[in-house]
């Protein structure tokens, strides 16, 4: 047996299961563009929580940017830009809240 994924021949509309149609594949690639869709306008989304949670912390809002950073981070797919920046962002506020509670406990 040869190595592989094992989807060898579905490339050339032929799988496991005999031939793939033509229409089978047009519909495949409607799932994929659906798909595809779908991630974008969630990382459109994610983008525009990104874009406010940095508004609100610029007016000294953490705690509402905080919110908006998480929504960024869950909404944005996990391999793009926008879910880098959020949870970086995320990480700081949460960084820098830390040591305000540290630096606030009696001594």
């Amino acid at each position: 047996m040869g190595q592989g994924s094992g989807l060898r021949g579905q490339e050339s509309g032929v799988g496991a299961l005999g031939p793939i149609s033509h229409e089978k594949l047009q519909s495949i690639a409607a799932i994929r563009a659906e798909l595809a869709a779908e991630d974008a306008a969630r990382d459109r989304e994610a983008a525009e929580s990104l874009q406010r949670a940095r508004q609100v912390l610029a007016e000294g809002k953490t705690s509402v940017a905080k919110v908006y950073f998480q929504t960024a981070v869950r909404q944005a797919s996990a391999d793009g830009d926008v879910h880098k920046q959020a949870v970086a962002a995320l990480a700081a506020l949460e960084a820098k809240s830390a040591g305000k509670v540290a630096d606030s406990r009696p001594r």
